[in-house]
């Protein structure tokens, strides 16, 4: 059971100083849809000032606020190293207990749809990643992939976006899958390599991919035919990702700061369904 008898589905975030406006911003979205009373919220504190963490207690109360204990994990786990190596361990720190799907959401991330048909897919197949437009190839360092034993003939599938990801703790697959994830986390190697052959290794998540596809590729998971919301002309409507916002943003300002994330993504995907249209003439 979860904590004081609570089967509501967890939604697990977190954020330092530099992202805690963009945390504002995602519970704020979440009041507005309800989803504040109809999900468990656990928000981790990755090391925000205490006067905003004070102001964010007092508005957003219905969060389980959290704290990850960098000064009882390695240095390359702080946030300013990119390493990203909290993610995984907040992540099963949740799900290592739970009973109901858990889904990370960024901290960058307004919800604009109904979250049910996530959980739905979670609670059906275990696992649930949108998929990126880029190829693992160009998201993996050659070395990681054999470290961690992926195929290279695998390795031109997309790359899943670890920005928006759930779990089911009951599915045994996609338990071990983030079981795995939080222990390879702890290897600085493999997220933050010292030999760099291509332009970007996208550490935790591509430590996951590494993980998830080969399992896909075996049908032992399942993932939802989606893309992210970055370079794709139809993607995924139930939230928007990476909606990054300066910490002195206004919180007043907040709708007019979504309507330019809208206008921009909105015009971004026009482009990209022009050029789908374009290429498939030829």
């Amino acid at each position: 059971m979860t904590a004081g008898g609570d089967t509501r589905a967890i939604i697990v975030t977190g954020a330092d100083q530099a992202f805690s406006r963009a945390l504002a911003q995602l519970l704020l979205s979440a009041r507005r849809k309800g989803d504040d009373a109809r999900y468990r919220w656990i928000v981790y504190d990755l090391g925000i000032d205490a006067d905003r963490l004070a102001d964010l207690h007092a508005r957003f109360d219905w969060c389980d606020w959290r704290r990850v204990p960098f000064e009882d994990l390695p240095g390359f786990y702080a946030p300013r190293t990119r390493s990203f190596a909290w993610k995984p361990w907040a992540i099963w720190q949740v799900l290592a207990d739970a009973q109901a799907p858990v889904l990370w959401m960024d901290s960058a991330t307004i919800i604009r749809g109904d979250l049910q048909e996530v959980f739905d897919f979670v609670r059906a197949h275990g696992f649930y990643v949108a998929l990126g437009q880029a190829a693992i190839r160009d998201r993996c360092e050659p070395a990681v992939m054999d470290r961690l034993g992926f195929a290279r003939d695998l390795a031109d599938m997309r790359e899943g976006v670890a920005n928006f990801i759930g779990f089911d703790p009951q599915h045994a697959v996609a338990r071990g899958v983030a079981r795995d994830w939080e222990m390879h986390a702890r290897d600085a190697d493999l997220l933050l390599p010292a030999k760099r052959t291509i332009a970007r290794h996208m550490n935790d998540q591509a430590v996951l991919n590494c993980l998830v596809m080969p399992l896909v590729a075996a049908g032992r998971l399942r993932l939802p035919n989606v893309d992210t919301d970055i370079s794709a002309g139809r993607p995924f409507r139930v939230v928007s990702t990476r909606n990054k916002l300066a910490p002195n943003v206004p919180l007043w300002a907040d709708p007019l700061v979504r309507a330019r994330y809208w206008l921009e993504k909105a015009a971004d995907q026009a482009l990209w369904r022009l050029k789908d249209w374009w290429q498939g003439r030829k």
